[in-house]
């Protein structure tokens, strides 16, 4: 009878760093599948001041795993899902931050919004979203950490009163948003 000296312990040993990589990505990813489910976010957003602990974690059990298992076509898998996993949050601020003109507007305006509700990364994309679905609106860079954005709209004579209307696509967002207009250039 012989014994196998390396059981079989993906649950063990291959799970820690993917639980470890989902916690700390889920101001991201696990929000954004119960947004997807219109479900509310803010219940995760309390993991977001452990996160550092928790890329830890997965680079500690990651290194682990390689270890003691090697560099198989099973542990590559879960070493880029765990990458990808614990840079997620960051892409998701990245493309909040970041933008792209929709066209070349010569009249523009922009306005600094204070934003009150957004618990988390996932709230403020929603909020990028929906102020940048208005033809109205060129760009929308949405700041978490201080719950503001810069909102560049388009001058166009068919809409006089352009901060009321943005200010209107956030309260009608969902009723836990409440923004506004702090100033305008």
């Amino acid at each position: 009878m012989t014994t196998n000296p390396r059981p079989a312990t993906f649950f063990g040993q291959q799970s820690l760093p993917l639980l470890s990589a989902l916690l700390s990505s889920s101001c991201c990813v696990i929000q954004l599948v119960l947004n997807l489910f219109s479900f509310s976010c803010a219940g995760f957003s309390i993991l977001t001041s452990y996160r550092p602990y928790l890329v830890a974690l997965t680079a500690v059990s990651l290194s682990y795993t390689l270890f003691s298992r090697g560099l198989n076509s099973k542990t590559l898998g879960i070493v880029l899902l765990c990458l990808l996993l614990m840079v997620s949050p960051d892409a998701v601020d990245y493309y909040n931050r970041t933008g792209y003109s929709k066209s070349d507007t010569a009249a523009i305006t922009h306005y600094l919004m204070g934003i009150e509700g957004m618990s988390c990364m996932a709230c403020a994309n929603r909020v990028k979203q929906t102020l940048e679905s208005s033809p109205l609106v060129e760009e929308a860079k949405i700041f978490f950490q201080n719950a503001s954005a810069i909102v560049t709209v388009a001058i166009t004579s068919s809409t006089d009163n352009h901060a009321k209307h943005i200010v209107e696509l956030v309260h009608n967002l969902h009723d836990k948003y409440s923004a506004v207009i702090l100033d305008s250039w």
